[in-house]
């Protein structure tokens, strides 16, 4: 007889995304039945206002209607809500919270980094081979807020968060575009950043990345128009081909980034930002590749809420 998990619908408020996954657990593995990403971009102006704006609040609100609706319409036994980066630094985060609750009746858990990091990790590996070595691999999640980077060692959960984000670094250095002034105050800031973690003794592990950054690298590395889950999940770039690609970006207008895949809309100005975080993290902790996952913190929660 089947082993079956509640249906749940779990929904990730990040910075500039809203991903909303549908699924269940049967004899132990995740089937997906719906997964779809909106860009309500609800960090606008955050790292420099520290407050949600109305207009991001609206667009908001508008996206957990839709995926209320969706997740209805799949009969799912639970609807769960969180956030991350965006919501944690916004000095309106308790307005914001039952603002949605009362427009859409979602109630927002909001989760911290280092939660935020651990959901990340199992999430990201749960199908990888070895995974219950997973001693072997350290995760790496590019937001747009904040960047976290987890991993185990002798049995011990170790993670870290950063503000370094692919949103509040287009914000804080790229607003009138690249130039060599701005990309050397940007390199500089990502990398004293850095310095917060540079006790981390992970060069001698398996670099895995999840979020939107690395997963529209491979897919634009690969020369994909359409986003092809099966062709990204597990590809590998060398940190080759991710210098390649940042300087092939930063040479581009955001209207010529979108019309490199459909997968750029809502992230063809922060595309380039996401590119140079992860540049200079393989550069500064000697990784030469990364593999990628589709996964990533959506699915860790899944797990969590499905045991």
């Amino acid at each position: 007889m089947q082993s079956k998990s509640s249906r749940i619908a779990v929904i990730d408020i990040g910075t500039n995304t809203c991903i909303l996954l549908i699924a269940e657990k049967i004899d132990g593995k995740i089937i997906k039945l719906y997964e779809s990403t909106e860009f309500p971009r609800l960090g606008e102006g955050v790292d420099e206002s520290k407050e949600i704006s109305f207009q991001a609040l609206q667009r908001l609100i508008k996206t957990l209607k839709e995926f209320t609706n969706i997740a209805r319409s799949y009969e799912a036994d639970r609807i769960y809500a969180f956030a991350t980066s965006a919501l944690r630094d916004a000095s309106n985060k308790k307005y914001i919270i039952s603002q949605v609750a009362s427009k859409t009746d979602i109630t927002i858990k909001l989760i911290d980094g280092i939660t935020e990091a651990k959901f990340g990790f199992y999430g990201a590996l749960y199908d990888f081979e070895g995974a219950e070595e997973s001693e072997q691999f350290t995760v790496l999640d590019i937001g747009g807020g904040s960047t976290e980077n987890s991993f185990i060692n002798d049995a011990l959960f170790l993670c870290k968060s950063i503000d370094v984000g692919s949103v509040r670094i287009k914000e804080k250095f790229f607003k009138d575009g690249i130039n060599d002034v701005t990309l050397t105050n940007a390199k500089e800031f990502i990398n004293n950043k850095f310095l917060e973690i540079n006790f981390l003794n992970i060069e001698d592990k398996k670099l895995v990345g999840i979020a939107g950054t690395v997963t529209s690298l491979s897919a634009l590395n690969q020369g994909l128009k359409e986003f092809d889950e099966t062709k990204v999940h597990k590809s590998i770039l060398s940190v080759n081909d991710v210098d390649i690609l940042f300087n092939r970006l930063s040479r581009l207008t955001d209207e010529e980034i979108l019309n490199l895949g459909s997968y750029m809309k809502g992230r063809n100005d922060i595309i380039t930002s996401g590119a140079l975080i992860l540049l200079e993290f393989m550069k500064y902790f000697n990784f030469d590749e990364i593999i990628v996952s589709t996964k990533g913190v959506r699915y860790g929660v899944f797990l969590f809420l499905s045991k």
